[in-house]
This record gives structure tokens, C-alpha cells and sequence, in this order.
């Protein structure tokens, strides 16, 4: 049976025990099995199993090869910007990452995110017709599903169960499909256990500065605290884009990932998947809204995103209104 396996099944079966696991309040780490697996397949650890592989399946299949196309961007053929927006930013939740136009009045070339996937979409009639279909590859149909349905749209989709998974479909005003897709052999959607921490603030300056502050500036009030070399700490690093990292920088030592940005809309919103002092494999998810106020900007705070897989460090995290007090603190400054 091993022969028949590469190292991408065993993971995935890592993966699934794990998730099982969690499901019934036994939190185990990335490694612990990936240990377990092998011994189910009668290795003596994890290192033994690889070895015994065939070079093709120990090979990283995902790895690209010098000439092989790394990503993919499907360019969606829309007529009116105003619906296009309502549709893919309003009711599916992706956000504006950037826009284009030749001069006033031209057609719109624009890009919009959520997660890890983009779209253009496109005003140009050179680049379609509108028709198309695109798959989109969805970590869980249900909760997708929820969010949409707690949405004011007349024609919410169903969720279709298939041979190959749970399928949730979508036409967009200009008659594109968009089929979120959730693979059989996905782990099922495990329920939020905990409640989020949420804290509101107040400051005195305008929601764009409260935002850039906030992030592109966090290093100046995030403080030596709270990674793991607070004595040679320099900053933070964050990449203003969905799916940026978020790093800590030190003067000696290699940056530290605590984090990838999941929804950069200024001076909105702010999101981003959260991993300090957490497994990665499970992150948490930190999402904070900016909202415009007579006397400066109200700043909504939420640490959400515990399932079982991670509710076990949720508790670390009674500590976000020190934290949240030095970039008050710091927003609050003469300017």
C-alpha cells in the first residue's frame, strides 16, 4: 500500500486524523500526525515512511518546474461597474484591490480578492464575453453559504452535493458563473467553539490615518512584546495586499511570520489571518473596521476564528487591551 502512496496523500491523511481529533476536544500538532499516520502504515516514525516512498511520489508535486505557469487569473467580462462592485465586493465579499482607466470615461480594468484568489474584471471588450464559468476552490461551502444567505440578494444559491464535493453556485449580473467548490476529501466544516475577543476604541484622528496607523505603521506602537525576541526587536513588516505577510523584524535574527493579510480595503476594513503563539495550520482571524466619528474614528476590534483546532490558545489573548492601549496611545499623538 505504501508504494501506492506520495508523501501529498500521507499529509492529507495527517490532516484528516487531526481534524477527527479536534472534532472530539484532542488537540494534537502538524507533526504528532504526521507521526501517528505513519505508525498506522507501519513505519517506525514520519522520516522512516519518506524513505520508504518512490523518488516520483517523495518529489513535491506542487513544486513548479523552470516554464511552469505558478498562478492563474480569470479576467471576467462585466458592462457595469456600479453592479460589478455590488455583486463581487457587496454580496460575495471580495475586496477592491485596485482599478484602472485609460482616461475618465474609458472602460474599467480592476481587481478585486478574497483569501488567496483574484479576479480582473473588465470593462474591455477585447478581453471576452461575458458566459464564462470559473471554479473556485473553497475551504467551507457551509459557512460561504451562511455568510451569503444573512445577505440582502434575491437569488441566495443552494449548496449541490457531488461526487466531488460540496458545489455552491453563482451568476453574477452579466450571466459569469462562479462555482465555489469544496473537495470530498476536504475535512468538513467544524463549527466556531469560542467567542471572539471584541474591543471598541475611540481616537482622535480620521479614519484614514487610524488605519495607517494601525497597519502600515504598527511597528511604531506594536511594542518589543509578544514575539520571540522581544530583546532584538526592529518593527513590523506588513504587505499592504490581500495575502500579504505580516513579520516581525529583528536586528540578528530572521523575521518572524505572525500573520497574512485577508482583506485590505483603506480606511475600512482591515482582516488578517493570525498564527502568533498559535499552530499555522489553524490560525485565528483578527478583523478591524474603522468608522468615521464626530470627535475622530471608532475602531471595532474583533480576534474571532476559534474552532477546535485552535481554541485552545484563545485564552492567551485576554491580554489585546494592553496592546490595543499603545496604539491608542500612539493614534492619539499631536499630529
Amino acid at each position: 500500500m505504501i508504494n501506492l502512496l506520495a508523501a501529498d496523500d500521507v499529509k492529507a491523511m495527517a490532516r484528516r486524523l487531526r481534524t477527527a481529533l479536534a472534532a472530539d476536544g484532542t488537540t494534537i500538532s502538524h507533526s504528532a500526525a504526521l507521526e501517528l499516520t505513519a505508525r498506522q502504515l507501519g513505519a517506525r516514525d514520519w522520516n522512516t515512511l519518506v524513505g520508504s516512498l518512490p523518488d516520483a511520489a517523495r518529489t513535491d508535486r506542487r513544486k513548479p518546474k523552470p516554464g511552469d505557469p505558478v498562478d492563474a487569473v480569470p479576467i471576467i467580462r462585466i458592462f457595469d461597474v456600479d453592479q460589478a462592485y455590488a455583486f463581487y465586493c457587496d454580496y460575495l465579499g471580495f475586496g477592491r484591490d485596485w482599478e484602472h482607466r485609460f482616461e475618465d470615461h474609458r472602460p474599467m480594468y480592476a481587481q478585486v480578492s478574497r483569501g488567496d484568489v483574484r479576479l480582473h474584471l473588465s470593462e474591455h471588450h477585447g478581453d471576452g464575453s461575458p458566459g464564462i464559468g470559473v471554479l473556485l476552490t473553497t475551504l467551507d461551502v457551509r459557512a460561504l453559504h451562511d455568510e451569503l444567505q444573512s445577505k440582502d440578494y434575491p437569488l441566495n444559491p443552494a449548496i449541490e452535493s457531488e461526487e466531488r464535493g460540496l458545489t455552491l453556485a453563482v451568476i453574477d449580473p452579466f450571466h459569469n458563473r462562479l462555482v465555489f467548490h469544496q473537495p470530498v476529501d476536504q475535512p468538513a466544516r467544524v463549527d466556531t467553539v469560542a467567542a471572539p475577543w471584541r474591543h471598541r476604541l475611540r481616537v482622535s484622528c480620521s479614519p484614514p490615518v487610524a488605519f495607517e496607523i494601525f497597519t502600515l505603521r504598527m511597528g511604531e506602537w506594536w511594542g518589543p512584546g509578544y514575539n520571540a525576541h522581544p530583546e532584538a526587536y526592529t518593527g513590523v513588516r506588513l504587505e499592504p495586499r490581500v495575502g500579504g505577510a505580516v513579520v516581525f523584524t529583528f536586528d540578528r535574527y530572521p523575521d518572524q511570520s505572525w500573520g497574512r493579510v485577508a482583506a485590505w480595503d483603506p480606511p475600512r476594513v482591515y482582516a488578517q489571518d493570525f498564527w502568533l503563539a498559535q499552530d499555522p495550520d489553524y490560525p485565528s482571524r483578527l478583523t478591524v473596521t474603522f468608522t468615521d466619528d464626530a470627535d475622530g474614528t471608532v475602531v471595532d476590534f474583533e480576534h474571532g476564528g476559534w474552532v477546535p483546532g485552535n481554541a485552545a490558545w484563545r485564552n492567551k489573548f485576554a491580554e489585546w487591551p494592553i496592546i490595543l492601549r499603545k496604539y491608542i496611545r500612539f493614534a492619539d499623538q499631536p499630529a
